[in-house]
Order: structure tokens, then sequence, then C-alpha cells
């Protein structure tokens, strides 16, 4: 999937963990790209590893984690080889993170100033006076739409609702001007009308900073309103690549198609709303060859006896992970 003008290229991946159970095989050789100036969704459903994905790329994964095989390149750098210290140079910089809970994120007993002025000095490339750190941190609150910025940077994140606290975490990504933010489930504890509200600043933001964003989502109407690329993730493995309208219009894995027919249709009614057959796999002993095999109305002998399915090209820029005929 490679090309020369990607900016992030998660190349192979393959990462467990340790736990009292047994090795979680999380990750099982995972393959994305991203161009720059790209919105690219990841999606699946939980527990399918979009989070152990994104927390590698900006290395913060659990100690009992380990990267058993497998590359990240950004901006044609291995991350993977990168020592914590020089990952410090590049989180926050040039790889920015929006996490799902921002009341989480924040510090409680800290005010919005102290914490914004925190990010903004460190990542500022010259020596910003007091002055400046607040200019910059009134700036960036104002650029993502916040009412009365001056009032707000006195106040700390419980006296903030959760769409304010999230414009907050967008604003701190910002203050960088990184070349990618991956934003993780970022509307999740948002209600439905401030998750519109949030998207449409996040793409706004995006196009106005010239940033890449990687968006990880169970959400499948978030990926069509703001994506121009999605990946489609199962127990571990990236099973479909396509831009929105293949994704949407013309899925070819069978996970993919399931995960199309359980979304409720306003113009077709359904007594019963379709479901993909079976559960997911347990990682501590996945199946062999295709995880999805158990569950697929596919099904071929080879789908399991055979080797994992890896990624192939059946259109212009349309990946399959799928032993058959992807019809």
């Amino acid at each position: 999937m490679a090309s020369n003008n990607s900016l992030l290229h998660i190349e192979d991946l393959h990462i467990s963990f340790d736990t009292y159970r047994g090795q979680v095989r999380a990750l099982n050789g995972v393959d994305l790209e991203i161009a720059p100036n790209e919105v690219v969704g990841l999606v699946g459903e939980t527990g399918c590893g979009k989070s152990v994905t994104a927390f590698s790329v900006v290395g913060l994964l659990d100690e009992k984690a380990t990267i058993d095989q497998g590359h990240i390149w950004f901006e044609g750098e291995d991350l993977t080889k990168k020592s914590e210290r020089e990952m410090r140079q590049i989180r926050g910089k040039r790889i920015a993170m929006i996490y799902q809970e921002p009341a989480t994120a924040l510090n409680p007993v800290l005010s919005i100033e102290f914490q914004l002025a925190e990010v903004i000095r460190l990542h500022s490339k010259e020596k910003l006076d007091k002055a400046q750190v607040r200019d910059k941190a009134l700036e960036l609150l104002d650029a993502v739409a916040l009412p009365d910025p001056k009032e707000l940077l006195g106040k700390y994140p419980h006296e903030l609702s959760g769409g304010q606290r999230q414009r907050v975490m967008i604003a701190m990504a910002l203050s960088g001007r990184p070349a990618l933010i991956i934003a993780d489930e970022p509307t999740t504890a948002l209600d439905v009308t401030t998750q519109a509200e949030i998207l449409r600043l996040m793409k706004a933001m995006q196009e106005a900073y010239e940033t890449s964003l990687l968006l990880v989502t169970h959400d499948l109407g978030v990926v069509a309103e703001t994506c121009d690329r999605v990946g489609v993730m199962y127990a571990g493995n990236i099973v479909e690549v396509g831009n929105t309208e293949q994704i949407f219009e013309d899925a070819r894995h069978p996970y993919t198609q399931g995960l199309l027919r359980a979304i409720p249709s306003i113009e077709e009614r359904r007594a019963k709303l379709e479901t993909i057959p079976g559960s997911v796999p347990n990682l501590l002993s996945p199946p062999l060859g295709c995880r999805f095999h158990p569950r697929c109305n596919q099904l071929l002998p080879i789908c399991q006896n055979g080797n994992r399915p890896s990624l192939r090209e059946i259109g212009p820029g349309h990946w399959v992970a799928c032993h058959g005929e992807v019809n």
C-alpha cells in the first residue's frame, strides 16, 4: 500500500500484550497509510485494535505491550526505533492527540490558562513571555469558536461543558501546528448536537491548519460525514481500505458489508435490524487464517486453513484482505 507521498505509513504492525491469562495478539499485521492534508477514518467494533493502533503511533502503549514486528513510518522515519526522549520531541509538535474523554485528559486542579500555556511553551520554537503565551492561548480558543476566551482561561475543567472541554483539547492539539492529529473517539461522550458541532470544527481546523487527521471511531455516520478515506478493522487486522464512496457504495469485504447492513435505514423500514452472526474472537487464541472466518457468509476452505489474507488492490485505491472473490 505504500506510496512516495505518505505522511504516515503503518507497515505490517504486530502488537501483543502480556496478561495473567496469556498473550493477547492485539494487532496482527496492520497496514495503513495517510497522505498529507488527508482525513482517514479507522472504524470497527470495540476491541478490534483501533485505539492500540492510534496509541502505537504516538508511542503511548501500555508497558505490557510489545511491538513484535512491523514499522511505523512518519515523515520518512521509523517511530518504532525511537527512544522515549526522541518521541517526546515528536509527540505534540509533529503528531498531536485528541482523547476520547477530555474530562480525564485535562487536569482537574489546574486552570485552562495554566494547561494551555504549558502546552504552548512546550511546543513553541522560540521563547515566549507570559503576555505572548496568553495572547497565543486566546488566539487558539478563539480559533476553536469558544465564547469569551478571556473569561474561559480562568476556569477549571469541571466548570466547562463536555463540548467546551473537547474544544480546549482541539486547541491544545493545534498549538504546535502538527502535521498529523490523531482523534480517538473524540465525540463519544457528547450529545448528538454537540457531536455534529465538534466534527464540523475538526474538519474546518484540519483544512485551515493544513494538517492530516486520523479519526478513530466506531460510528460509520461520523466517517461518512468527515473522512476522505476509510480503513475498516476487525480483530487486529485492516480488512478493507478505500475512499469513503468506495466503502459505503461498493464495500467488498463480508465484514464491511455486514456493518453497513446493520445500519438502520430511514427509507427502508425493516422489522428487524440485520446482525453479523457469532461474536468477536478471543485474541488469546484467535482463529487460524482469516480471523473473520467463523462469522463469514462467504467461507472457503482456505479461509480456515490458509495464511492470513493480505490486502490486495481490487480497484484504484480500493484494497481488500479476503481470500474470496469479494463480489
